[in-house]
């Protein structure tokens, strides 16, 4: 039996081509495609090239169509899911989610996703949720921390959002002036003098970013 492909992988392979040979691979399957319309790895490769070049519609095409030649391939419903939230349909990326979970409850990567869907349809409980168990799998991605961060920001928590951000910042330690923006408005939301000197840090760091900005156009 010919082993699944995991489409994440081919989407982060493909993400180092040109978009010439993006649209080579798809060319390439196509004809694979028409000589075999239940290959289903070529769906998922030509697919993952879709995403690539962000032409997502397509891509959940092939991905559905891989999905229909086996109903259990759990990656196949995860890329989908992700397809589905870049194009906003949040719901569709939900149920997608969690078939990946129910097949393979090992790709842990799919609750930090199914969290941000939660999370753009302002379901931050279940958005929190997702979040933290995507923390407790793995307690060192610094992304997690600031995303759940706002989701608790969103329901009024500034207290676990501010120890969130600080995380997220500690892990980070290039926190972005956009990471320490959040934390100010969280410690603002608590009347925490310590918010005017984050928002202080923020605004130096937006300042020192333009700079460099600035200086390395000049030098071009």
């Amino acid at each position: 039996m010919t082993e699944k492909l995991d489409p994440q992988k081919v989407i982060n392979e493909l993400s180092n081509k040109t978009i010439e040979q993006c649209r080579q691979a798809i060319a390439i399957n196509t004809k694979l495609i028409e000589n075999n319309p239940n290959n289903s790895r070529a769906y998922i490769i030509r697919a993952a090239a879709y995403s690539t070049i962000e032409l997502y519609y397509n891509a959940i095409s092939d991905y559905t169509k891989a999905i229909e030649l086996d109903p259990e391939y759990a990656a196949a419903y995860n890329t989908r899911g992700d397809a589905y939230s870049t194009t906003e349909q949040y719901d569709e990326a939900i149920a997608d989610y969690a078939k990946a979970i129910e097949l393979n409850p090992a790709l842990t990567a799919v609750y930090f996703s199914r969290g941000l869907a939660y999370g753009n349809i302002q379901k931050y409980d279940n958005a929190i949720a997702d979040l933290t168990t995507a923390i407790e799998l793995n307690p060192t991605r610094a992304k997690t921390y600031f995303f759940r961060g706002f989701a608790y920001n969103s329901i009024q928590q500034s207290d676990k959002a501010i120890a969130d951000y600080t995380k997220g910042i500690e892990l980070n330690l290039r926190g972005t002036a956009n990471e320490l923006h959040l934390r100010a408005g969280s410690f603002d939301k608590c009347a925490c003098e310590e918010g005017i000197i984050t928002m202080e840090e923020a605004l130096e760091k937006i300042k020192r970013l333009k700079t460099q900005g600035a200086k390395t156009t000049e030098s071009k």
